[in-house]
């Protein structure tokens, strides 16, 4: 699901990308056939994320930041994190973003999301990888995903 980022290294306290984030959550999903490539200006069809960009474009698990862009190196906040969770796991299609305190309540009454030290859930701050990496086995020992 989740691999280093080169060189021999995991780095977990870097912040995750939607392209590293969106790759994860296509191989959950099984790494479907998508028959037709992302339509986003800025992923180029040989990326090594650009499977993963057009399969959570046809399925509504991701949107653009606008423009036609999809921003791959955009980092992620746990906010985002929760919202695209919410869309893979349910089927849930992307809105606009309205659906992220929806998707905030569902990681958390799910125990895939918890709060920080000191128990702040803090969804506008930037996840970090090990963060990822971690509820990506709460999801996976959840049942949540099949």
């Amino acid at each position: 699901i989740m691999d280093g980022v080169g060189g021999g290294c995991f780095s977990p306290e870097d912040t995750a990308t939607r392209a590293m984030l969106v790759t994860m959550l296509y191989r959950l999903a099984g790494e479907p056939y998508v028959p037709v490539e992302a339509r986003y200006l800025d992923v180029d069809s040989s990326a090594w994320y650009a499977q993963a960009a057009a399969w959570s474009q046809a399925a509504g698990v991701a949107e653009g930041i606008g423009g036609g862009l999809f921003a791959p190196a955009m980092s992620v906040t746990r906010g985002q994190l929760a919202a695209l969770l919410y869309r893979s796991v349910t089927g849930a299609v992307a809105d606009g973003g309205s659906d992220m305190e929806l998707a905030l309540h569902w990681a958390v009454f799910h125990g895939l999301l918890q709060g920080r030290d000191g128990g702040a859930l803090e969804p506008d701050a930037l996840a970090t990888r090990a963060e990822i990496a971690v509820i990506f086995a709460r999801l996976m020992e959840s049942g949540l995903c099949g």
